[in-house]
This record gives structure tokens, sequence and C-alpha cells, in this order.
């Protein structure tokens, strides 16, 4: 008796992935704050997201390759500021906010038979960074980096030899210190 087995090696190696849209962040707003910062606050959560990848699949499912990934938000109001000896100044607040992550991953791929169906799952570890121009009546900078965390899941969808379309969804945290 003899059998052939025909062994399907021609899996993409190589994912090269580009994103950008709504972004989200994540964390608790002190309520204890005037009610003009807790509304700023809470609209500086939201903003845009931009992320690049590249993964090398060196088997099928598993790979390895390098994220960066760039959340910005912005927001301003008009406030009055009441200093310890009572005088008050009124001016524009104003925050512009960027985080960006860079660093390595490793990546789970699961791939229909027809391969034009991917399930992917992406965890790394990296360098995070936060900048935040304020001007609070006079500018100044708030800035921290740290050790940053990447969690991802998502799908791609082949719509040509390729070339694919997919969702990401994507969380990076991180604990960020004063620089």
């Amino acid at each position: 008796v003899t059998s052939d087995t025909t062994v399907n090696s021609s899996y993409p190696s190589w994912r090269i992935g580009v994103q950008g849209g709504y972004a989200h962040r994540l964390g608790k707003v002190d309520r204890n704050m005037d009610q003009v910062l807790v509304d700023h606050t809470k609209k500086m959560k939201n903003g845009f997201g931009f992320s690049a990848d590249a993964t090398w699949y060196f088997m099928q499912s598993f790979g390895v390759g390098l994220k960066y990934d760039a959340h910005s938000a912005s927001n301003s109001e008009y406030v009055t500021v009441t200093y310890d000896d009572g005088s008050q100044e009124s001016g524009k607040m104003k925050e512009n906010v960027n985080v960006w992550f860079l660093g390595p991953m490793i990546s789970y791929r699961a791939l229909s038979k027809n391969m034009r169906h991917a399930f992917i799952m992406n965890l790394g570890a990296g360098y995070i960074n936060y900048k935040d121009n304020v001007t609070l009546i006079d500018p100044y900078i708030v800035k921290g980096s740290s050790v940053g965390y990447l969690y991802e899941i998502g799908y791609d969808y082949n719509i040509k030899k390729n070339v694919a379309i997919g969702a990401m969804l994507t969380m990076i945290s991180g604990s960020l210190y004063d620089e």
C-alpha cells in the first residue's frame, strides 16, 4: 500500500501592516477635579491612531515582528485660574498629546485552509513615550517614558495575492515616569 501526501508550504511568510483610525485612551478620570477639567480630560482620551508593523512568519502559525504605534489627541478650553493668593487669570487651556510605542513582538496566526482568512494575535514589549504640549495661560511641556506592553487581536481577509484588508484591536499599556 502506498500513499501520496502533499504538504502545503506556500503560506505567506511576511505580513506588512498599516493601520489608522479612531483611538481611545483608557484610564480613569479624577471626578474630584473641577468639572471643566473633567470634561477636558474626557475629550483628551479620544484621538487618532496610526500604526505600522512587519512580521516574519518562520512557521505558518508563528512569527516575530516589529511594531510602531502612535496616538494623538488635542483639545482647548477657555478657563479662569484662581491662584492660592485669591487672584484670578483667564485664558486658553490647550493640550496636544502624542503617545508612541516601538518594540518587538511575537505573533500567532491561524490561516484558513484556502489561506483567505487569518486570525492574528500579537504580544510585545518595547519603549513607550508620552509628550504633552500644554498651555494653561503659559505654555509648558509634560514628558514621560517607560517600558510599554502590546496586546493585539485582529483579522485579515485576503482580497488578492499578497493584499489583505482587515481590522486590528490594539492595546498598549505602561506606567509613564517624568523625564
